[in-house]
């Protein structure tokens, strides 16, 4: 539902006289999905960064504007990194 939702929305947008659009398949979400979800129960919740990695850079990948495709650059590790300063930053600052 959400591949289908995400692609109705991006092939509706434009910027100017361009439009976007989305290639991506509900096939490769859902394997992306389950393997996401299961190393995710099974290291605890370490991999869940690096999980939605994965899913920001699937969506990015497969959306196109004028030919162009986006790309996503972020290393999970940085994402995780980011997670735990927040984390601690929120504990520090709510006490």
């Amino acid at each position: 539902f959400k591949h289908h939702t995400r692609k109705f929305l991006i092939d509706r947008t434009r910027f100017g006289s361009g439009y976007f659009s989305y290639d991506g398949t509900g096939k490769d979400l859902f394997w992306i999905y389950c393997g996401g979800i299961i190393l995710t129960v099974i290291t605890l919740g370490i991999y869940y960064v690096w999980f939605f990695k994965e899913l920001l850079a699937y969506r990015a990948q497969h959306t196109v504007f004028q030919g162009h495709r986006f790309s996503f650059n972020v290393r999970g590790r940085d994402l995780l990194l980011f997670a735990i300063v927040a984390y601690f930053g929120t504990i520090i600052t709510f006490g």
